[in-house]
This record gives C-alpha cells, sequence and structure tokens, in this order.
C-alpha cells in the first residue's frame, strides 16, 4: 500500500512539473489585437456610473468625429435610462475642449457632450453647448465646461482609452410651471474609459 502512494504521489507530482512547463504565455501579454470588453465609467453629481459592453456605441463619421453613446439603467431612481454623448472632432490621441458648435481653432479638436433621463417631465437634453449669448459666426468662442482625452490606440484592436469630465447645463429660458425650481447643471467628473472599440 505504500508502495503505490509513492508511485501515485510521484506519478502527479510529475504531472505538475509538466503542466507548468507547457503552460501558454498569457494572451493580455503576447496579443495586442485582442479586444477587451468595453467600460466607461463616471460620476454624475457623485454618484459612480458604469457601463460595459452594448451599453456602449460608437461610430466615426466621414469627416473623422467620434460619437460615443452610452445608454444605462439608473439603479438609484427607478430604474430610469440614462442617455450619456459625447462626441470629439477626431478618434486621434488628444485632447479635445468645449466649444460652441464647430466654431473651434484650426490646430484644436473640440468635444461636446449631452445628458438625458428619460423618466424627466422635460423633454430636453442637459448639454455643454447651450450659452445665452449671440455668438458671432467670425468668432472662435470656446465654452469651458470640460473635455475628452485620448490617451491611448490600439491600432491592432481598433480601441481606444482616455478619460473626461463635463459640465452640463440645461437649456436657457425653459418655461417652467411655478414653484418649479430652474434646474441646475450636472457635474460629469472623473469619467474614464477603456477599450472602447472604434470601427
Amino acid at each position: 500500500m505504500r508502495k503505490i502512494s509513492y508511485i501515485l504521489s510521484f506519478v502527479l507530482l510529475s504531472a505538475g512539473f509538466v503542466a507548468c512547463d507547457n503552460e501558454p504565455i498569457d494572451e493580455e501579454v503576447k496579443n495586442d489585437y485582442k479586444q477587451g470588453e468595453q467600460i466607461l465609467r463616471f460620476d454624475l453629481n457623485g454618484v459612480t456610473r458604469v457601463a460595459k459592453g452594448n451599453e456602449i456605441s460608437t461610430s466615426v463619421s466621414g469627416n473623422g468625429s467620434l460619437t460615443i453613446d452610452v445608454n444605462i439603467k439608473d439603479e438609484h431612481n427607478d430604474f430610469r435610462n440614462i442617455s450619456f454623448r459625447i462626441i470629439a472632432s477626431g478618434a486621434e490621441k488628444g485632447n479635445y475642449g468645449t466649444y460652441y458648435s464647430n466654431f473651434s481653432p484650426e490646430d484644436s479638436g473640440y468635444s461636446s457632450a449631452r445628458l438625458n433621463y428619460a423618466g424627466d417631465e422635460w423633454d430636453w437634453d442637459y448639454s455643454t453647448q447651450y450659452t445665452n449669448q449671440d455668438i458671432p459666426d467670425d468668432q472662435i468662442f470656446e465654452l469651458n465646461r470640460g473635455s475628452i482625452t485620448i490617451t491611448e490606440i490600439n491600432e491592432n484592436a481598433r480601441q481606444i482609452e482616455g478619460n473626461f469630465e463635463f459640465e452640463l447645463v440645461p437649456p436657457y429660458g425653459l418655461e417652467l410651471e411655478q414653484g418649479v425650481p430652474y434646474p441646475t447643471a450636472q457635474l460629469v467628473t472623473n469619467g474614464e474609459f477603456k477599450y472602447i472599440t472604434v470601427e
């Protein structure tokens, strides 16, 4: 009985050594074509929101501008839909600040963002684009309401990563019922995204 236990122990130990010698290299390390699952995280007025996989969609238009759409459920508010959209004038590494529409310096990218709670009784979005000023057509107008920065691009997997922060304001001149307070700005902070697929 003792010999059988020694033989069995020897066989199991040998199998363990062989298995360790033939263990493959971690796919994450050797294969930069492998795509990770899309993830985007941000704090909305101090509450962390996370979107993964199919909750995130992206597109690049013919002029090269990047759109990232996020659709998630608000677990803190009756599971209402939260729609959040970021638009950047390009999908290359760099910082894209908020300018009014397309009035941005030629050598600088621009961005905008908008946010909507489907459950709100108002039919409008919070946005970085609203202003109560008249903007001349020939003037560059920076809004200073945040930015998106693309920090890394994996050309092989066609994925990007980076960070963002925005201040989103309600439209000016909303006609509200008497006694209803005017909506305040929504702050999107600590935003980051990883493995966002750009096709």
